[in-house]
């Protein structure tokens, strides 16, 4: 049948949508035949198609053609296409069929066609597509992707030339840059599409371009005015608060407030750094990243859903959990979350679930002292970069008690108050990018908890961080191993000149801990495997890097080498040194006996949680019982304290009520039931453990498949492309070759024959890929469901798990209170 058959059934088809199947079959041989018709040749298949097909058959043709195109659109961008094509009174499946993705994607492009509208109501699909395609392919700047954008600009600005300047936005500039003179010359007009600025909002004109320098400060600020005169009203100081809306997503948030949308979930393990200061931060962002210590700077991974499941794995010790029961026990000190600021690289950082003491209310609130400030260019001072994580704060959901930390936290100082000038309306600031860690690579070193297996770097560093504070600093093998230069000097700046700082050397085939006072000049050295004649030549090692680090050749440094626990094996120095670490941080006793299996289960277990979300060696040896970890272990143990009920019995019934006996007796039968108790509860946190990362893995195994699938759907899209823009071009010529038809070399006729045959054979394989597209696949949309299952799962785990340790800190601080116990 020839192309007008074809087109005479479609347009009769046209008002009997419901034969779906026919049309599509039908729109697919139409497309096919209209290339290869020689009467054809030369002209383009959009305009063609826009001015004869019925038009109801082209929307549902192009809606079904490009569903999975129009599904993929960011929320935003399709309620603006939506405008847009209600104006234009067509749909979104033909916009795209006429335009392309890359135009439907740009929110210039979408603002420059609504103002097109607004200036020119007659302006139709079918005269805008002509204006596109006149408009010539060549020139500046049309290079890639940019060739659609800019083929574009110049059409609607041949309607309106006016339209486009009005809606490019200028490129933001950094808050280093000096205000730019009233008579520079604009920079020239960008085509790569760019987020337009929010608007300011109408209630604080007097702030003006202030506002955006503090775009990355807390919001939830109430604004105070000056009494005065006129000029001291114009000024605002603004009372920096928390507000719950600029928290990060966390499991416990999204399951407390009922965020069950997909969004959501795989945004629970999105995370940002958290710790006060780790000397990874500071005013070194204007700096290169190209020298060799940028292996320091974790990788930033792209917005897809692979990478929502990451996180940054470090915890300061710090961040303790804080007991809302009796003033008997000492509550720990929370660490306060601050929102990031414009702020110099974040530095790696745990995903935790922790309290946020309120001091002043002596409660769970949102006040807290402000955190360091730095003047960062004349009359404007903003807040110093802190590092956030992921809290369960202001759920109620809060670890109550812990361990006593090795930081003192000033949560009593009043809130500052930053006075604020006007600076040049043409100073704006640039978003910070957020620096993640891949679960990955954490996810593979978890075998190297596992007893027997020597400790790997990236183990020593995600946990080594944990312990960073204002007080304590952490310099781990990375850093040691990393090329000296300036930049890594600077950063090194703010850890060397805290109180302490932690050093792990890994020596070859050995970790030790050492311990720098910067008061006294003491290096400490902790070696759990120490020699017993010869120096180890890393102490040297180590002084060398702490005079190169605080710029001092000649600084004196004492070396002394404290006695420590030694380990019995030559696997288990990584865990020694980390539990050294530990006990430094948090005051405990350093000659106390290492158990090495133990604390390869503390530290496997808070590897992907928190300190917080784990049970420390500390408290399980506190309960008297060994963890039953398996199921036979756990019924030997209720068999024996049944007998051991029995013999409590025996004794309470043959001894003299009322005796110093007998009351010894109940006791230690109150004392074994509760030892039961807190046992079982702490194979139950170790159960929500493996739980927990066995969801884990299984969501980072379906991401993968997650991402694998999107980008092979990408790819195929991709040569889907070029292949019609290869015959598009082909067919703008009705014979490319035509000298050379006349010429009877063989050369010449094999070259028209092969172009002929390429010509044939690309759109039989164009027309087998639109066959393919309305036939069913095996989409993406049901991994994604499974990832959000196991994700979702993943968020149950850690609530559970935070009410199980909260509820086995309580009981045990009631058994502690009951026996006098401090």
């Amino acid at each position: 049948m020839t192309v007008q058959t074809f087109l005479t059934r479609l347009n009769l088809l046209g008002e009997e949508l419901h034969q779906r199947e026919e049309i599509l079959v039908l729109w697919t041989q139409l497309r096919l035949d209209f290339l290869r018709d020689p009467a054809f040749i030369g002209q383009h298949f959009v305009p063609w198609a826009l001015q004869n097909v019925h038009s109801k058959t082209l929307e549902l043709v192009t809606n079904t053609s490009y569903a999975e195109e129009i599904n993929r659109l960011r929320p935003e961008i399709a309620r603006r296409c939506k405008n847009v094509c209600a104006r234009l009174e067509t749909t979104l499946g033909v916009f795209i069929f006429c335009f392309g993705t890359t135009i439907t994607s740009s929110r210039p492009c979408l603002d420059a066609l609504n103002s097109l509208q607004q200036s020119h109501p007659g302006v139709s699909v079918f005269n805008l597509y002509s204006r596109f395609l006149e408009t010539p392919t060549d020139g500046p700047g049309r290079k890639g992707t940019q060739k659609d954008l800019a083929r574009m600009r110049l059409a609607i600005q041949s309607f309106n030339p006016d339209i486009w300047n009005r809606q490019q936005p200028r490129a933001a500039e950094s808050l280093s840059v000096v205000p730019k003179r009233t008579n520079q010359l604009e920079p020239e007009l960008e085509l790569e599409p760019k987020p337009e600025p929010e608007p300011e909002p109408e209630s604080e004109p007097e702030l003006g371009r202030t506002a955006e320098l503090l775009a990355a400060a807390p919001l939830g600020q109430e604004e105070v005015g000056f009494g005065g005169s006129d000029g001291d009203k114009d000024r605002v100081v603004r009372k920096h608060q928390r507000s719950i809306s600029t928290q990060l997503h966390s499991p416990v948030r999204d399951a407390a407030f009922g965020h069950g949308d997909f969004d959501a979930a795989t945004g629970a393990y999105s995370d940002e750094s958290q710790n006060d200061d780790d000397g990874m931060d500071g005013e070194c962002d204007e700096l290169s990243t190209d020298d060799e210590d940028s292996l320091l700077e974790l990788a930033k991974t792209p917005d897809n859903l692979h990478n929502d499941l990451s996180t940054i794995l470090e915890e300061s010790s710090s961040q303790l959990a804080a007991a809302n029961t009796s003033a008997a026990n000492a509550p720990e000190q929370g660490r306060r979350s601050q929102p990031p600021t414009a702020s110099p690289v974040d530095s790696a950082s745990s995903f935790k679930l922790q309290p946020e003491l309120n001091p002043d209310l002596g409660e769970f609130g949102t006040t807290r002292d402000s955190s360091p400030m730095k003047l960062q260019s004349d009359g404007v001072v903003l807040r110093r970069f802190r590092k956030r994580s992921l809290s369960t704060s202001g759920l109620g959901l809060l670890p109550k008690s812990g361990y006593h930390s090795d930081s003192e936290i000033s949560a009593q100082a009043q809130h500052k108050r930053i006075m604020l000038s006007s600076p040049s309306p043409e100073v704006k600031t640039t978003n910070k990018n957020v620096q993640r860690t891949a679960l990955e690579p954490v996810m593979a070193s978890l075998v190297t908890l596992l007893p027997k297996r020597w400790v790997n770097d990236l183990v020593i560093h995600t946990i080594s961080q944990r312990f960073t504070s204002t007080r304590v600093g952490v310099i781990d093998g990375l850093v040691l191993c990393a090329a000296k230069s300036a930049r890594l000097q600077l950063r090194l700046g703010q850890v060397v000149c805290k109180d302490e700082v932690l050093i792990f050397l890994n020596e070859p085939g050995h970790w030790i801990l050492f311990r720098w006072l910067r008061a006294s000049g003491v290096l400490e050295e902790y070696d759990s495997l120490r020699p017993a004649h010869t120096k180890r030549p890393g102490a040297e090692r180590v002084k060398a890097f702490l005079r190169w680090a605080c710029a001092q050749d000649n600084m004196a440094i004492e070396l002394r080498q404290v006695e420590c626990p030694q380990q019995r094996n030559d696997s288990d120095c990584g865990v020694f040194a980390l539990c050294f670490a530990r006990r430094l941080v948090d005051g405990g006793e350093l000659d106390d006996l290492v158990d090495s299996d133990t604390e390869r289960i503390y530290f496997s277990q808070c590897l992907f949680t928190s300190q917080n979300l784990s049970l420390k060696p500390p408290e399980l040896r506190a309960i008297g019982l060994a963890v039953p970890y398996d199921r036979e272990l756990r019924a030997r143990q209720v068999l024996d304290f049944a007998r051991r009920r029995r013999t409590y019995h025996d004794l309470l019934r043959d001894g003299s009520a009322g005796s110093a006996l007998t009351e010894h007796i109940r006791r230690a039968a109150a004392a074994d039931v509760d030892s039961l108790q807190l046992a079982g509860l702490a194979a139950v946190v170790s159960s929500l453990h493996q739980g927990h990362v066995t969801s884990l893995a299984s969501a980072l195994q379906t991401a993968a498949m997650v991402a694998a699938a999107a980008a092979e759907g990408e790819h195929e899209r991709d040569v889907r492309d070029k292949l019609r823009q290869f015959l598009d071009a082909l067919g703008q010529v009705k014979d490319p070759l035509a000298k050379v038809s006349s010429s009877s070399s063989l050369h010449s006729q094999v070259l028209r024959g092969s172009l002929v045959a390429l010509r044939e054979n690309g759109v039989i394989s164009l027309s087998m890929w639109e066959a393919l597209s309305h036939q069913p696949e095996v989409e993406t949309e049901p991994l994604r469901r499974n990832l959000h299952d196991e994700y979702a799962m993943c968020c149950a785990y850690l609530v559970v798990l935070d009410y199980t340790v909260t509820k086995f800190r309580r009981a045990r601080m009631k058994r502690g209170i009951e026996t006098g116990v401090a």
